[in-house]
């Protein structure tokens, strides 16, 4: 819980500013959300008393509707911390890719290696952009309860680079692209959904050789500052320098939403 809260104190972060005036969104507050209940853990319980039970866990809690906070809570953080992003962050790498489509840059229908040139010769060889874009590659990159309990997965290698952690096998520490590349073929590609932050590690590295930009400054250029948000957003970076919006991303709550 601590981590999340506080990443750039601990790994290497990219801060991109706030660079519009802040508009606030609007409040209209809905009283009867809190009253919703739902069966969970700890028990049948209200939105309103599991926020406030320390057993959640949970930190804040916002609710937009038509561009109006609705609900919002913060029963573990203050409205100004920044906040880890998880994979919600999959969404923001997606758009820059689709910004790139827009200007011509990238075709989804070609394959990865016509923009990774150093991919060339891996398991990635072949696939579309469209299907790495769709999760379903058709390689072992997959994240699921089986391979977040496998340290030799590729999924928690993948981890564990960007953490700047060694392989527990090995002892070594891995770069991200290494660790992309050694990727094995399971299935022929767009036959199946297979979720996994891999595949989403493989858009950034493409993204950022099509712009010749850093991936954070890509960010700031076409989204963040276009944003009349609150504050700055923080990309967490690898030891190297590699950008992992897979997850690593921290702002605050009502600038998430």
């Amino acid at each position: 819980a601590y981590w999340s809260g506080h990443i750039a104190r601990h790994m290497r972060t990219a801060l991109v500013p706030r660079r519009q005036a802040t508009r606030a969104l609007e409040m209209r507050p809905d009283p009867t959300l809190g009253k919703i209940a739902a069966v969970s853990r700890l028990g049948d319980i209200s939105l309103d008393e599991f926020l406030a039970d320390p057993r959640s866990g949970a930190r804040g809690f916002i609710v937009i509707h038509r561009g109006k906070i609705v609900y919002e809570r913060y029963p573990g953080m203050r409205p100004d911390d920044s906040l880890l992003w998880a994979s919600c962050a999959k969404t923001m790498t997606s758009l820059l890719i689709d910004l790139l489509v827009d200007e011509g840059k990238i075709d989804l229908q070609r394959p990865v290696e016509a923009y990774l040139p150093d991919f060339r010769g891996t398991a990635w060889e072949g696939i579309r952009v469209l299907d790495v874009l769709d999760m379903t590659p058709g390689l072992d990159t997959e994240e699921n309860d089986e391979t977040r309990r496998n340290p030799d997965s590729l999924a928690i290698r993948l981890f564990l680079a960007d953490l700047g952690t060694p392989n527990r096998r090995t002892g070594q520490i891995e770069t991200v692209r290494d660790v992309l590349k050694s990727a094995k073929k399971v299935r022929d590609p767009g036959t199946s959904f297979d979720y996994g932050s891999p595949v989403t590690q493989a858009l950034v590295l493409l993204t950022e050789e099509v712009a010749q930009q850093r991936w954070a400054d890509m960010l700031d250029d076409r989204v963040w500052s276009k944003l009349y948000v609150d504050g700055p957003i923080q990309v967490h970076l690898a030891p190297d320098g590699t950008a992992a919006p897979y997850g690593l991303v921290s702002s605050r709550l009502r600038d998430m939403a």
